[in-house]
């Protein structure tokens, strides 16, 4: 099992370095925890990548065997609030992207609704990352409708 976990730990490293490599970007954030409280949600950004055009985009990394909606819908969130952090230096998010990593079958892809690079795919996304967040908005605005968010208590410590 060991074995195992350590080939895809190694898959995944050499793949994004590869990535970083081909596309010739900057990371500009890691792992960052995000908190959105017009919205009420809160998550950790993955990567923000600055590519050599001046292009920025929020990157959700993941070892799936697919792009999945909700891998849209999350990243459309953090862009946004990356955009609304203060403490990050970046006014403006260019687009969102999935980038899969994938040990199983030894694949990786850069999705996205734009063909950025060469590792790009726009397979199966359809929406620009403004319809993705006017979705997330219409998700969070439906949760509120539903849920008196005022009247929840934080847990005591």
């Amino acid at each position: 099992l060991w074995t195992v976990v350590d080939n895809d730990i190694a898959f995944f490293v050499d793949s994004f370095d590869e990535i970083v490599r081909t596309t010739g970007g900057e990371e500009r954030v890691v792992e960052r925890y995000l908190l959105d409280h017009e919205y009420g949600f809160g998550g950790q950004v993955d990567l923000v990548y600055t590519y050599p055009d001046g292009t920025t985009a929020v990157c959700d990394l993941k070892t799936s065997s697919s792009n999945r909606d909700k891998n849209k819908l999350q990243s459309a969130a953090y862009a946004n609030a990356v955009e609304n952090d203060d403490s990050i230096p970046i006014d403006t998010i260019d687009r969102t992207e999935v980038w899969r990593i994938h040990p199983d079958s030894g694949t990786y892809t850069i999705h996205s609704h734009e063909n950025a690079t060469p590792l790009h795919s726009t397979n199966y996304w359809y929406e620009s990352m403004d319809e993705s967040w006017e979705k997330f908005q219409s998700l969070c605005n439906k949760f509120h409708d539903e849920i008196d968010v005022d009247a929840v208590t934080e847990p005591a410590e």
